[in-house]
Parts: C-alpha cells; sequence; structure tokens
C-alpha cells in the first residue's frame, strides 16, 4: 500500500487518516424473515377477520367474503412456498476502509468494513427498482456513518461514484 494514497499533511500528525478501497450495495439471503403479514386468522363460519395485518373487517364489508378469503389464501400459498420459490432477501451498502496508524516507512494501516444498517425481509422477486431504490437509502446511510467517522467528503463522494452492486 503506497503511503501517499493517504494525503498525509504535517497539520494530520496523531490523527488517524481513513481511506475507502472499495464501496457496495449487496443483496444477502434474509435467513429468518418475518412472515407474519402473510397470516391471517379468521372465523369462516362469521365471515370475519380475527387477527391481520392485511385484511380488515372492513374490507370483508366493501369487497365482499369471497374476494377477501381468495387474498387469505393466496397470502397462506405465498407463506407456504416461501424457501421453494421464493425468498426474502437484505439488502446494505458496505465500506472497505483502510485506516493509517502510522505514517512513515514503519507505518501500517489496518482494513475495516462498515456498514449500514440494513434492510431486511424484503422479497426476492420484488421489482428491481424497489431494491435499486432501497439500496440508495442504504448508501444515503453509509455516507452519514462514514461522515460520523470523520473521513472526507470528497473521499466519500469518489468512493459513492465507484459503488458496486453485489449479489
Amino acid at each position: 500500500m503506497a503511503q501517499d494514497q493517504f494525503r498525509m499533511h504535517d497539520t494530520d500528525r496523531g490523527k488517524p487518516r481513513l481511506r475507502i478501497t472499495k464501496i457496495v450495495v449487496r443483496t444477502v439471503p434474509d435467513e429468518e424473515p418475518d412472515l407474519s403479514w402473510l397470516k391471517t386468522e379468521y372465523d369462516a363460519e362469521r365471515h370475519t377477520i380475527t387477527s391481520s395485518c392485511r385484511c380488515t373487517n372492513d374490507d370483508v364489508k366493501h369487497y365482499g367474503w369471497k374476494k377477501v378469503k381468495q387474498w387469505i389464501d393466496e397470502d397462506n400459498h405465498r407463506f407456504n412456498t416461501h424457501g421453494v420459490t421464493w425468498s426474502c432477501v437484505g439488502v446494505e451498502a458496505v465500506a472497505i476502509i483502510d485506516i493509517l496508524l502510522e505514517a512513515g516507512p514503519n507505518g501500517f494501516a489496518i482494513c475495516q468494513t462498515v456498514k449500514s444498517g440494513g434492510v431486511w425481509g424484503i422479497e426476492n422477486d420484488s421489482d428491481s427498482d424497489y431494491l435499486h431504490e432501497e439500496g440508495e437509502n442504504e448508501l444515503g446511510q453509509l455516507r452519514d456513518i462514514l461522515t460520523a467517522l470523520g473521513v472526507e467528503q470528497v473521499e466519500i463522494d469518489n468512493a459513492l461514484k465507484g459503488a458496486k452492486w453485489e449479489q
């Protein structure tokens, strides 16, 4: 690693220098997604919803029991095919940074990984525009984290221009 890549100045003595070597947005498997939003409990005799994240008794009044039951059945099918025909993923932004701890001919740096919080539970067959939007949100969060760590804005801007997607 070339020491001059860190642009050390006399005014920077005693202060670690940070250099971003890579930024990626990646889609990673969500091994334990919360799929409870797909489950609906109902009273089939009374045609009422007793517990649901997606359907209400107002839906039953507005669309009729037959239509709402169709949606419930579709959600149950979706739930039962998780891990077979579809799965969930997370999207996160990751920066690899070198931290120059000591300058000079015997100087050294350590490499660290900094991640955004990530967003999880995204259906892997979601629209690619949605995944891209979430990736942009994660890059924004990563920008904030790198700024808080003291990375120069020009360094962040240049690294973000080269950010790539990894699957």
